[in-house]
């Protein structure tokens, strides 16, 4: 036990010499002036906040009356400009009413007539008849093809977003109305009779290179949009490829390996993966993405009816709706698909080692051979169709493109030699401009007019 009896203790203030060099005194001074000039700087910020607001506030009664005027003036413009649009749609819609009207009596007037001729008169008359019968046809598939029927839906919102603002909009867009089906129709149908295979031209417009990405291109996939809007995707690079009407390529990145493309309205296409389909919305770069379990190996993709038709493996079909239902499969002997393409509830296929062109009905699967196109076009790789059943088939070992009627057997060539790609990868065509896409694997790009 020690004895404290004889410890001193020094006094006070000489114990305190020099506490203010200590390390924890000068950390504890520099953090009390650090909180000091925080405070004052902070005071001095919410003072001239404060200063702001009683400064702006008068101007917000004003810029509420403003925005009064702003949504009157809209709702105005709507009334004065939008609303006579629709009304031209809806005379527009009547006409074409009052032509099927006119039309329609016609046609009832000649069945009736049929039905009431004796066979001696029948026989006789039967040229004329089958002239007028083409005459109506005609009449009807043009006004099909030069009117889109089309349903006008209103928009009006009026919603907040947060506290304090309002998203406001009225406008109104066209929304297609599904189609009839044409199918009782004889085929052919009458509208291929209007331009003969023979007198099909076409021109090279122009043609581009699609920009590599980082590593080698392999162009897989084509379509045409909306305002010429170009599509593609590179199995390589695992890209999406848009081309812009003036020429501008945008590129975007995919979650997967994309094999095929094809557009599905205005703004969607979708995209197809080894065992799932993406529906991109463009504009906005949106994807749905549908997972499928892997029953074999996805590979081409086309577009018909509102539904998706993708060819499995080597010799099956599935139909998907777009909301990525499977509503059917098909399976077929064939095999060695190389290109498909869908028209008038078909779906036609090549095989390009046996330089066939075959058909499947999409209602009751039944596969047919259609033509064989040996010597004419070698080794088919791309083949597509437009709103008559014209086919345009580009062959790898001829590196041409021939345009064939099935229904008229009789074909032309139209391009001899493609100049710009020496391998036919992917094609696509667009009804609406009548052009025709072409592609090969490394990103050559041709377009043509189709006269």
């Amino acid at each position: 036990m020690k004895i404290h009896a004889k410890c001193t203790v020094s006094k006070l203030e000489v114990v305190a010499q020099g506490v203010k060099l200590t390390p924890k005194f000068t950390d504890i001074e520099k953090r009390i002036h650090n909180l000091s000039k925080y405070m004052n700087d902070l005071l001095l910020d919410v003072e001239k906040e404060i200063m702001l607001i009683s400064d702006e506030s008068s101007s917000f009664p004003k810029a509420i009356e403003d925005s009064k005027k702003d949504l009157m003036h809209m709702v105005e413009t709507f009334e004065e400009e939008v609303l006579p649009n629709i009304e031209r749609h809806r005379n527009r819609m009547q006409s074409f009413h009052n032509k099927l009207s006119i039309l329609n009596v016609s046609v009832k007037k000649k069945e009736k007539e049929i039905l009431h001729t004796s066979d001696r008169e029948l026989i006789l008359s039967l040229p004329k008849i089958e002239k007028d019968l083409q005459r109506f046809e005609n009449q009807l598939l043009l006004n099909l093809r030069e009117k889109e029927i089309e349903v006008i839906e209103p928009i009006v919102k009026l919603r907040p977003l947060r506290v304090g603002e309002l998203n406001f909009q009225i406008s109104y867009e066209l929304r297609e109305c599904p189609s009839r089906e044409l199918s009782l129709i004889q085929e052919p149908f009458s509208l291929n009779k209007l331009q003969r295979v023979k007198d099909i031209q076409v021109d090279e417009s122009f043609v581009f290179e699609i920009p590599t990405g980082n590593k080698a291109t392999n162009i897989t996939g084509c379509t045409i949009m909306l305002d010429g809007i170009m599509c593609f995707v590179d199995s390589k690079c695992s890209r999406f490829i848009l081309r812009t009407a003036d020429g501008i390529f945008k590129s975007f990145e995919l979650p997967s390996v994309p094999l095929d493309i094809t557009a599905v309205s205005k703004s969607e296409v979708a995209i197809l993966h080894r065992t799932s389909i993406s529906v991109l919305r463009v504009n906005e770069m949106q994807i749905n993405l549908y997972k499928f379990k892997p029953t074999g190996k996805f590979r081409l993709i086309a577009f018909h009816k509102q539904n998706l038709i993708v060819c499995v493996g080597m010799c099956s079909f599935f139909i998907f709706n777009l909301q990525g239902q499977k509503i059917k499969e098909i399976n077929i002997e064939e095999s060695l698909i190389s290109c498909i393409s869908c028209w008038n509830n078909k779906i036609f296929y090549a095989n390009r080692d046996k330089n066939n062109i075959y058909s499947v009905d999409l209602h009751s699967g039944e596969s047919a051979l259609v033509i064989h196109v040996g010597g004419i076009v070698n080794s088919p790789s791309c083949i597509v169709s437009d709103d008559s059943g014209k086919f345009f088939i580009a062959g790898a070992d001829n590196n041409n493109i021939v345009a064939i009627s099935i229904y008229q057997n009789e074909y032309k060539e139209v391009v001899q030699s493609l100049r710009s790609i020496k391998y036919p990868k992917t094609m696509s065509y667009d009804s609406t401009q009548r052009q025709l896409l072409i592609c090969s694997p490394i990103g050559h790009s041709a377009v043509y007019s189709i006269h």
